[in-house]
C-alpha cells in the first residue's frame, strides 16, 4: 500500500480514468444549467491571467497588501482584473468589493 496521499491519488486516477471521465460527461449531461458562460478562449484568457498573478505573487513581483484598497477591511484579499488581457494590471479587493466591482465593471461583452 502507498504511504504518499499523491501518489495513491495518481494510480487511482490512472486505474480509474474512463470511470472519472464518464462519471463527468454524465453529470454535465444531467446539470447544463452549470455550463461555465464563457466560451473556451475566453476562460483561457481569465486562466492565463490568474495563474500570472499567483506567479507573480510567489515570485515577488506582486504583494498581496493587507487591507481593501475600496474599503480598507482586512480579511482575504483577492485581485480584481480591469482587463483579463493585461494580466498585471490589477486592484487589491476584499471579496465583497470584489464582487460588487464585477458586477458594476463587466469585462466579458455580451454579443448580440
Amino acid at each position: 500500500m502507498t504511504t504518499n496521499t499523491r501518489e495513491y491519488s495518481r494510480a487511482h486516477y490512472a486505474a480509474n480514468r474512463e470511470r472519472y471521465w464518464e462519471s463527468k460527461r454524465r453529470w454535465r449531461a444531467a446539470h447544463p444549467e452549470y455550463k461555465s458562460p464563457e466560451k473556451p478562449e475566453v476562460r483561457r484568457l481569465i486562466n492565463r491571467a490568474h495563474s500570472h498573478v499567483v506567479y507573480a505573487i510567489k515570485t515577488g513581483r506582486l504583494v498581496r497588501p493587507d487591507a481593501c484598497s475600496r474599503c480598507g477591511v482586512r480579511g482575504k484579499i483577492e485581485a480584481a482584473h480591469h482587463d483579463y488581457s493585461k494580466p498585471l494590471e490589477i486592484t487589491w479587493l476584499c471579496v465583497r468589493c470584489h464582487r460588487q466591482w464585477d458586477a458594476d465593471h463587466p469585462k466579458i461583452k455580451e454579443e448580440d
